[in-house]
């Protein structure tokens, strides 16, 4: 018997979409425009007793401040 179920797990996010130039920087202050990025989408797993469990993720390379 499972002491962790999860099923159908999903995750998206929003993202806003950047316009070029001035004219669309201003347009972004008022009326932005929204992309979904689904990073998970139906993720199914089960932990039984005793098991160990680890994750593994991308993470976006650091860029240092210029």
């Amino acid at each position: 018997m499972p002491i962790i179920e999860a099923n159908d797990l999903t995750k998206v996010y929003r993202v806003s979409q950047k316009k070029k130039g001035l004219l669309g920087a201003v347009r972004g202050l008022f009326r932005r425009e929204y992309k979904e990025v689904r990073a998970v989408d139906g993720v199914r797993f089960t932990i039984e007793p005793g098991e160990m469990v680890g994750f593994l993720v991308r993470t976006a390379p650091v860029r240092p401040p210029r």
